[in-house]
């Protein structure tokens, strides 16, 4: 059976003070000696003194709940987001009620109405992407609302998204600056996709470049599609040295296709990713692809301590608010690549 919980009364007796003297500095307030006070944090560590979490709210007036409607839990992006939001109020001491949505505008419904019950301090709302904007729910509510992974319906709300146009610039800007001149692009027609599209042609432009082969190729966000495209590319006969592709599944496809035929990668051609999918189990030594990181633990955490700040009476931004990506290298690119073992070409074959 587990000790019963250390109370004010345990620590007043053990200092020879009253409970509201304790009370009073455990909450930073009041006029105490430094001596006393000293004394009473020293107790309160070594007694392992936890504060009752529903007094607290009671005494403040607040509930230190947090509503989240994910739109989908399932989805392994909004999961992401999730667990970097999840992170930043737990680091506040904020509980979370977390509804999936599944997609559902009933549902979604539902959860709002709960949550007015619940009266939460703050809502966080985790849609699947920016392609469709987010109906806004901020009117619903008398206590802040940050939304995450996508755009609020209404400008004025404060959302966090990828930056998507500086996705694409940054993996073009890689393989410019790594000598590829004839950059071929595979992707899907997204909104996200067609915007890390504006940013590489961007990139290109800068640089007196051109998408090789004239134009992106859109198709599904399978290796199967980055595989055809490629075969495609091939047999057109257009010259490429370098592929940045919509997400990392389609650059296995590519990769795949190209070992297939022949060609190497790097050293005839680099290929860029986009979702850092091996984030948990890629090493510096084993990584395979050069990817962009659109850090979406960091969307959601950069959200998070958004809405904390709003319910600490800070001043917070409004509108569309973008965080940025980060490249993470890898052997597709690497200007001196290490031999691949042959057990990794044949894992790329069976993705054909």
């Amino acid at each position: 059976m587990s000790p019963p919980a250390v109370t004010l009364r345990d620590i007043a007796a053990v200092v020879g003070v009253s409970e509201s003297t304790v009370s009073r500095v455990l909450r930073g307030e009041g006029k105490v000696s430094a001596q006393t006070r000293a004394k009473i944090l020293e107790t309160a560590d070594r007694l392992d003194f936890r504060p009752n979490a529903l007094a607290q709210s009671l005494a403040r007036g607040q509930s230190q709940i947090i509503g989240i409607i994910v739109e989908d839990v399932s989805e392994i992006f909004s999961s992401i987001v999730l667990r970097g939001a999840e992170s930043v109020f737990a680091g506040s001491d904020l509980a979370t009620l977390v509804y999936d949505a599944q997609s559902s505008p009933d549902k979604r419904g539902e959860f709002i109405r709960k949550l007015q019950a619940r009266h939460v301090d703050g809502v966080l709302v985790i849609s699947r992407g920016p392609a469709d904007p987010y109906p806004s729910i901020s009117d619903r509510f008398r206590v802040p609302v940050v939304y995450a992974f996508g755009r609020s319906t209404d400008a004025s709300d404060l959302s966090f998204t990828p930056d998507d146009v500086a996705v694409g610039r940054l993996a073009g800007q890689h393989l410019i600056d790594s000598g590829r001149t004839r950059i071929a692009h595979i992707t899907a027609t997204e909104y996200g996709a067609q915007r890390r599209t504006e940013g590489l042609i961007e990139a290109l432009t800068e640089a007196g470049l051109e998408i090789a082969g004239g134009a992106p190729m859109t198709g599904g966000w399978n290796a199967r599609w980055g595989a055809a495209a490629t075969a495609e590319l091939l047999e057109r006969g257009v010259e490429f040295d370098a592929i940045f592709c919509g997400n990392d599944v389609i650059a296995l496809g590519a990769f795949a296709r190209l070992h297939a035929a022949g060609r190497r990668v790097p050293e005839d051609v680099a290929i860029v990713g986009h979702d850092h999918f091996s984030r948990e189990r890629a090493t510096e030594e084993s990584r395979l692809l050069t990817t962009i990181d659109p850090n979406r633990a960091e969307i959601g955490a950069r959200a998070a301590a958004a809405l904390v700040d709003a319910l600490k009476g800070a001043e917070t931004p409004t509108g569309l608010q973008t965080v940025e990506a980060s490249l993470v290298p890898g052997m597709s690119t690497a200007s001196d690549p290490d031999e691949f073992d042959r057990a990794t070409y044949e894992l790329l074959e069976l993705l054909l």
